[in-house]
């Protein structure tokens, strides 16, 4: 069904893993599972969670988006559109087109090098998944008392597009 209407089936490698849209001339991605009787032992068990790969993955994925976004000196949000297929991913595209509008996004280079001195500074992240063909991008805006360690979420905003609803 997912074809028919225009988007691909979710794409994952044989441990489950979810893979990204992002489209790059050359891209190389390793997944290791640890197995249960392992896991146990190390205390980092993530048996009986409803989806045990997918938040490790999401997370090492857009953070090592974020540090290629920073070296390029691009804004992150631009650089993820710049990537994505207007033709497999109109639905990604426009999510996150819908979350940096609401959020107030404004594109410049990350990190912000004018809010990184004081005893308390701001900064803001960017992160979008799919996962079975929910689309989900969030904006989060942060300050950190660099004196005390203390960090308060300032404003969040999520967009999020399940795709179509059969039967409310």
């Amino acid at each position: 069904m997912g074809q028919a209407m225009g988007f691909e089936p979710l794409n994952q490698n044989e441990h489950g893993v979810p893979t990204d849209r992002y489209v790059f001339p050359n891209k190389r991605r390793t997944s290791n599972v640890i197995p249960s009787k392992w896991a146990y032992q190390t205390g980092l068990r993530t048996a009986h969670l409803r989806d045990p790969n997918a938040p490790q993955v999401t997370f090492a994925s857009e953070q090592f988006t974020d540090e290629i976004t920073a070296l390029l000196k691009m804004d992150p949000i631009d650089f993820r559109l710049s990537h994505l297929d207007p033709a497999t991913a109109s639905r990604d595209i426009n999510i996150i087109q819908q979350v940096k509008k609401a959020s107030g996004w404004v594109s410049r280079p990350s990190p912000d090098k004018n809010s990184s001195s004081g005893e308390v500074v701001s900064g803001r992240g960017f992160a979008y998944r799919v996962r079975q063909e929910t689309i989900v991008a969030t904006v989060a805006e942060v300050t950190v008392n660099r004196r005390t360690g203390q960090v308060r979420v300032t404003k969040f905003t999520c967009g999020q597009d399940c795709g179509l609803a059969v039967h409310p």
